[in-house]
């Protein structure tokens, strides 16, 4: 189990620069983010246990509850902003950070309902598949700021970015002028499968995705009953582990958070299926 939180935990430490030290919490703090706007708009949230006014006075002092409730992490960001930091930039550490984490991890376990809503919510949507679940509406008065701003930036950099990845996909074949537009056509060709798979066949799409998992458990399964395959059975057992540490702590529904683990999944499925079988010993014998 240890090793397998070691492993899991090497994207993260190579993703966390050393420059920038509360990155890896400010991080977990946007994780959290939404979790607590579905909690603190939902109607029948217990906020009454022994020591919930602490617990909302320590969110209160990272982000604002009044803007966690209408915004969740985009009211984090609108905060941050506010104050003259970064948009995903807590500006905090050390016991205030603990704190936060504390009383949303308190939060959560005495409101399990909208916390576990919310996840299967953000796996809804990071699939593509039908609004099977609601979120709970904020109904309070609104936030009297000026965000138009912020969210102009925001599609602005969001838009940069895009178009610099465009112009980055397979840029060793750059250079050429008589090979960049076969690049650029390669690029936009990818572009088209990927958006019609997407979108175009976006029923197949999400079915397929949710049927993922279920094909690596019923496949690890039986190569443990019929071949005492315990190798097999364990990675997909840790696949399907994977899958759900991302489900609880993906901040968002987005697609890429699963690209790498659902990749893996398609790869076991394959090699599953085409596998071939082990020779069976032959007794041999002697009358």
């Amino acid at each position: 189990m240890i090793g397998l939180f070691v492993l899991l935990s090497i994207p993260k430490l190579i993703a966390n620069p050393q420059d920038i030290p509360n990155l890896s919490q400010d991080y977990q703090i946007v994780s959290t983010s939404n979790v607590l706007k579905n909690i603190l708009n939902n109607p029948d949230a217990n906020l009454t246990y022994e020591g919930a006014e602490r617990d909302i006075e320590n969110i209160n002092q990272v982000t604002p509850v009044s803007l966690l409730e209408e915004y969740g992490i985009m009211g984090y960001r609108i905060h941050n902003s506010e104050e003259g930091r970064n948009i995903n930039d807590s500006g905090i550490g050390g016991k205030t950070y603990a704190d936060y984490m504390d009383s949303f991890i308190r939060l959560s376990l005495h409101n399990p309902y909208p916390f576990i809503k919310q996840k299967l919510y953000n796996y809804q949507q990071s699939i593509a598949a039908p609004q099977m679940i609601s979120l709970y509406s904020f109904e309070g008065e609104s936030y009297n700021g000026d965000i138009k701003s912020l969210f102009s930036d925001l599609s602005a950099e969001w838009e940069t970015g895009r178009i610099n990845l465009s112009k980055n996909q397979f840029v060793w074949l750059s250079g050429n002028p008589n090979i960049e537009p076969k690049r650029q056509a390669l690029a936009s060709t990818i572009k088209n499968l990927y958006d019609l798979y997407c979108y175009k066949l976006q029923r197949f799409s999400w079915i397929r995705r949710l049927a993922v998992p279920f094909l690596v458990f019923i496949i690890a399964l039986i190569k443990l009953n019929r071949k005492k395959d315990w190798f097999y059975f364990f990675v997909g057992a840790i696949l399907i582990a994977e899958l759900a540490a991302i489900i609880l702590l993906s901040p968002e529904g987005r697609a890429y958070y699963y690209y790498p683990v659902t990749n893996l999944m398609n790869l076991y499925i394959i090699i599953g299926i085409l596998r071939p079988k082990p020779k069976s010993n032959m007794n041999l014998s002697i009358t």
